[in-house]
């Protein structure tokens, strides 16, 4: 019962995740609309990234500046 209560965790985190990245890539959607792949390895490739989290208290948001990206396509400005 312990091993059927572990995999229905982990599946329903691996949905979660999925559907986080699939959000992700909706938002960069217009620059990748004709790969859909490419977009989302570019989205996997963030969270492998150095960067900055830098508070914004006016919008109530949080900016993240990237540091170096390996090619000009994954270039993203702030």
């Amino acid at each position: 019962m312990l091993e059927t209560e572990r995999k229905i965790i982990i599946d329903t985190i691996k949905m979660l995740c999925y559907r986080a990245e699939t959000e992700l890539f909706n938002l960069i959607y217009p620059f990748f609309s004709r790969q859909e792949d490419a977009g989302r390895a570019f989205i996997k490739s963030l969270f492998y990234l150095t960067g900055d989290l830098i508070p914004d208290e006016e919008s109530g948001r949080i900016v993240i500046r990237y540091h170096t990206l390996a090619n000009r396509r994954s270039k993203i400005d702030p």
